[in-house]
C-alpha cells in the first residue's frame, strides 16, 4: 500500500456565481522515503495540489476525488481529525518560511512550543538540548544564539532551516516541500536541497516536492510528474523525462533551463 495515493484530484474555486477549475483529474502515489516531484510554470496547480492534500485551499474550495493516506480519505475526515495530521503524520514546508514562522513569537518560543507538545512533561534543560539536536540536522548551529530573535530578523535561507527543523521536531512521515528553494541563490539552494536529502536518508520520510525548475528537483526526485493547465501531461523516472521527454511541453522546459546550470549538469552526468 502506498503512504499517500491520490485518485482523480479536482480542485475547483467559486469565484462569485463561476467556477474556476484549477486542478482537473491528478493521480499518483507517492511510497515510503519516495521523493516524488511536481513540476510545472506557475498556474499549472501545482502548489494548489499539495495544499488541497491537507485541505488547505480555502472555504471557497470545491475537492473532489480521493485522497488515502495510508488506505484513510483524508476528505472524509473532519476539520478536528485532520488538525491532527497537519504537521505531525504530514507537514508541509512554504516558499516563504518568514511567513510560515509566527512574527509575534520569537524562535526560541517556536521551539519549545512544538517541542512541548509532541513530548510532554520534557524538563526545561532536555528541551534546550533538543533544540540544539534539531538545528544541528538541519546545519544551523551557528543560530543557536540568536534564538531570542523574532522571524523577521532571518534571512530566507536562515529561516528556512529553522522551519525545517521545526519540521524535524514532529518527525512526519511525508513532507510537502512548495517550492523550498526558490528566492535562494544557488549556494544556500543546494545546501536546502542536500537538507531534504538527508531527511529521506536518515528519517525515510517521503517527499513531495513541488517546483517550477526541472534542473532543482532533478538532483532529488526518484519520480518526476510535468503538470499543465491543472493536469499531469508526464510521469516517470528523472532518466526518462530528461533523456526521453515525450510531451512539447516538457521539451520546452528542458530546454528553458539555463546552460550551464550546475545543479542539472550534475543530475545528467550521473544519468
Amino acid at each position: 500500500m502506498a503512504l499517500l495515493e491520490v485518485k482523480n484530484l479536482k480542485v475547483s474555486f467559486k469565484t462569485g456565481r463561476k467556477i474556476e477549475n484549477v486542478v482537473k483529474g491528478l493521480s499518483f502515489k507517492i511510497d515510503e522515503g519516495e521523493v516524488f516531484a511536481l513540476v510545472g510554470e506557475s498556474g499549472a496547480g501545482k502548489s494548489v495540489s499539495a495544499r488541497a492534500i491537507l485541505r488547505l485551499v480555502g472555504e471557497d474550495s470545491i475537492i473532489e476525488g480521493e485522497i488515502l493516506w495510508k488506505g484513510q480519505d483524508l476528505l472524509k475526515l473532519s476539520e478536528k481529525e485532520i488538525r491532527k495530521l497537519r504537521g505531525t503524520e504530514i507537514a508541509m514546508v512554504f516558499q516563504n518560511p518568514q511567513m510560515a514562522l509566527n512574527p509575534t513569537f520569537t524562535i526560541k518560543k517556536q521551539f519549545e512550543d512544538i517541542i512541548k507538545l509532541h513530548n510532554p512533561g520534557l524538563s526545561k534543560d532536555s528541551i534546550v538540548e533538543r533544540i540544539k539536536n534539531l538545528l544541528s540536522l538541519v546545519q544551523a548551529e551557528h543560530l543557536f544564539s540568536r534564538l531570542d530573535n523574532y522571524p523577521h530578523q532571518f534571512s530566507v535561507g536562515e529561516a528556512q532551516r529553522i522551519f525545517l527543523g521545526m519540521v524535524l521536531a514532529c518527525k512526519p512521515k511525508l513532507l510537502i516541500a512548495d517550492e523550498p528553494t526558490s528566492g535562494l541563490d544557488v549556494t544556500v539552494q543546494a545546501e536546502i536541497l542536500s537538507l531534504l536529502k538527508d531527511f529521506k536518508e536518515k528519517f525515510k520520510t517521503a517527499i513531495l516536492l513541488i517546483s517550477h525548475d526541472l534542473a532543482v528537483v532533478s538532483s532529488l526526485a526518484s519520480k518526476i510528474a510535468v503538470m499543465y493547465k491543472g493536469q499531469i501531461i508526464e510521469c516517470d523516472v528523472p532518466e526518462k523525462i530528461f533523456l526521453e521527454p515525450q510531451h512539447p511541453y516538457t521539451k520546452k522546459l528542458i530546454n528553458s533551463i539555463p546552460v550551464p546550470d550546475i545543479l542539472f549538469t550534475n543530475k545528467i552526468n550521473n544519468l
